[in-house]
């Protein structure tokens, strides 16, 4: 297998989750459109690993699957071509499915539900992480409850390391108070004494430093998983936006979606997203000078505007054929009158979060 061209994968995944209920998850939960029940996996290790030429998850999937968007951070341990040699690179991937998944340990963190789970794999990658030759330029993991990195601060359990330095932090206080009655004393060992001091000191404020810097990495690694979650619940909520055949119009049965969106923006004002049109050739067509998807996008903007958000923080783009779903994708579901739509997935609209 070359790395460098493949594009569709399958094989053995096990990696890590989240969501934001406080309990061990059911098939029928983590398949829910609940945002409290919506699993988000952000890292985790491919192995048995094989190119594939379609990625067809309709197919594959059943009750015990999960269809993710935006899986980050997955390593994957895979042959190199002509070469007999074995490799691990990190790859993001557009879009997951994880077959028969299994959840095989979880815990409570910070009011969340932190877990592994496991399960076949069939992925589209989006990006390659790492460097050439099976060197990786990130951190190399294992999976599990604590990890076997301890600067990986995204598990959140790089925090509460750092308990142990504060009790070392209160030792290294008690230890200079002790000296400074020595040398107040007038002890023999004083000159001795107060080196001990000078030294202690330093390391105190060394202690501290690291301390600081410690607790910002905590603090970042939970912005990054809020925002992280903020992108796949924009992801879950556009994926229900339909629009009339060949219009502009969005059907009301989506109205409430825009509703939800807008309401995720608003408690998020330090958010900027794209509004994303897409179409397919067949599906093209010319609403008053402008291409079907960027006026899609364009009216979406609108809307969100009405409902209070700042112009400034939102963009509309027309990306044409540049994502394209397999030909025959469509989507069935009901429309509030009861009727059975056919929806084509590559005429969409995707908000994507692109700075915080």
């Amino acid at each position: 297998m070359n790395p460098d061209n493949v594009k569709i994968v399958s094989g053995d995944f096990e990696g890590n989750f989240f969501t934001n209920q406080k309990s061990v998850l059911t098939a029928d939960e983590w398949n829910s459109a609940s945002k409290d029940h919506a699993v988000k996996v952000y890292r985790g290790e491919l192995r048995n690993v094989k190119e594939e030429e379609n990625y067809n998850p309709e197919v594959l999937r059943n009750r015990e699957s999960l269809l993710l968007h935006n899986v980050t951070n997955v390593q994957l341990h895979f042959e190199i071509e002509d070469t007999g040699t074995t490799a691990a690179r990190i790859f993001d991937f557009e879009q997951i499915l994880l077959v028969d998944a299994i959840v095989k340990d979880s815990w409570e963190l910070n009011g969340k539900t932190y877990g592994v789970i496991s399960g076949r794999f069939l992925g589209k990658i989006q990006n390659r992480r790492d460097g050439i030759n099976g060197s990786l330029t990130g951190n190399d993991f294992s999976v599990g409850r604590n990890g076997s990195n301890n600067s990986d601060f995204l598990n959140n359990q790089g925090c509460l390391s750092g308990i142990g330095k504060w009790l070392l932090w209160l030792l290294l206080i008690a230890g200079l108070v002790w000296m400074f009655k020595s040398c107040s004393n007038g002890d023999s060992m004083s000159g001795k004494c107060c080196e001990e001091i000078e030294r202690l000191e330093t390391d105190n404020q060394n202690l501290r430093n690291e301390l600081d810097s410690l607790r910002i990495a905590c603090d970042n690694a939970q912005d990054s998983l809020d925002n992280e979650q903020i992108q796949l619940e924009l992801d879950q909520l556009t994926s229900k936006v339909y629009f009339l055949g060949g219009t502009i119009t969005i059907r009301k049965i989506s109205l409430e979606k825009l509703e939800e969106i807008a309401e995720i923006l608003n408690k998020n004002p330090n958010l900027e997203v794209e509004v994303r049109g897409f179409h397919n050739s067949t599906g093209f067509t010319l609403i008053e000078g402008q291409s079907i998807d960027k006026a899609r996008a364009e009216e979406v903007k609108r809307i969100l505007v009405d409902k209070g958000i700042d112009e400034r923080r939102i963009a509309a783009l027309g990306m044409g054929e540049s994502t394209l779903y397999p030909s025959d994708s469509y989507e069935e579901y009901y429309d509030v009158d009861g009727e059975i739509i056919q929806w084509n997935k590559n005429m969409r609209v995707e908000i994507k979060v692109v700075k915080e």
